[in-house]
């Protein structure tokens, strides 16, 4: 415990400021942009939300019910998905299925896949999977193909539970469930064989699983609740196009942290907590880094209280106050900036 709290404060000290995320729009209506600033989705008031190519703008989707929206690519850039969620400043169901729409990136006529919330795009972004949060189960949808699973996860009275997921090959789906002792599990499912297998099991109960991936990874952190005294502890999967199986522990400690993990080429981000504010009565949460190299943990935000991360694209942002803050990527695309073309001249 003295050693951890000696490598928080000595990366704590060394915390740099964090460049914010510079763009032609307003960072409260930015949705999605693109790492080189040529496609954006903005929300452009209540139940609107607008796609800007370049210097084209349209309305790419309305809806009259004062939605707001959340689009989500992956690593593969090909499609986007699209959550509306419905009257979002009078309706505060957190069990509430939603609109799950999907279109290729920059591209118009999204098309309905189905209800639910969280979704997600893998393997080339030809599947999609979402949480039905009325019958507990995970959709998989290949929507090239429309071919569907239904994934039933274990009935249980907690509503604050919702799966994290990550296709690791094209046979294997990995999903976050608690089992009937209250522990957190993680399960892998064979499409070929239609079936569903234990592969991990967390230490203690009253913790979940959260779930990333990259390229050749993919990693699985386990976080206590809020409000649950729990450490956490941060695994990493190699991928060798089979089942997966063995890990390594890139990181762990008696801190009860927030997770919310971003994985990327040599790094994975996630919201460590670094203190309590006796005063809010609070933690005092920062983004934090663990390399995949050597385990180095490093704190790398100075914002006091940071409680999500976003990965768009190349970048890894923190939402706070109004603000975008890039973890990593390129944070100045606010120029105007035209691509060549070829004419062969």
């Amino acid at each position: 415990m003295l050693l951890i709290s000696l490598m928080l404060a000595s990366s704590l000290s060394f915390a740099q400021k964090l460049p914010q995320l510079l763009t032609k729009h307003a960072p409260e209506t930015l949705r999605y942009i693109s790492s080189d600033g040529q496609i954006a989705y903005v929300k452009k008031n209540n139940g609107v939300l607008g796609l800007i190519i370049g210097y084209r703008s349209s309305d790419f989707m309305s809806d009259a019910t004062y939605s707001d929206f959340l689009v989500t690519d992956s690593q593969d850039k090909v499609r986007v998905v699209i959550e509306v969620i419905p009257s979002h400043h009078r309706n505060y169901q957190i069990n509430k299925n939603h609109k799950v729409f999907v279109t290729k990136l920059g591209m118009d006529k999204p098309t309905e896949v189905g209800e639910g919330r969280y979704p997600a795009l893998h393997q080339g972004d030809d599947w999609i999977s979402f949480y039905k949060t009325d019958t507990q189960q995970i959709i998989l949808k290949n929507v090239v193909t429309q071919k569907e699973y239904k994934i039933p996860t274990n009935k249980k009275s907690n509503p604050f539970f919702f799966p994290s997921y990550v296709m690791s090959t094209q046979q294997h789906l990995l999903y976050s469930d608690i089992d009937d002792k209250g522990y957190a599990q993680l399960n892998v499912f064979d499409l070929g064989a239609n079936k569903a297998k234990p592969l991990l099991r967390g230490e203690r109960p009253g913790t979940f699983f959260d779930l990333c991936q990259h390229a050749n990874y993919f990693a699985v952190g386990e976080f206590p609740y809020e409000g649950i005294e729990r450490g956490s502890r941060i695994l990493h999967f190699p991928k060798d196009g089979n089942r997966p199986s063995g890990y390594t522990t890139l990181y762990q400690s008696s801190e009860a942290d927030l997770g919310n993990m971003a994985c990327t080429k040599d790094s994975i981000y996630f919201v460590k907590t670094t203190g309590f504010d006796p005063i809010l009565v609070t933690k005092k949460t920062e983004a934090a880094r663990v390399k995949l190299t050597d385990s180095k943990l490093e704190i790398k935000s100075d914002l006091g209280y940071v409680s999500q991360l976003i990965r768009m694209d190349s970048r890894v942002l923190i939402p706070f106050r109004d603000q975008l803050f890039v973890l990593e990527g390129v944070s100045n695309i606010e120029t105007d900036t035209l691509r060549r073309t070829d004419t062969g001249e």
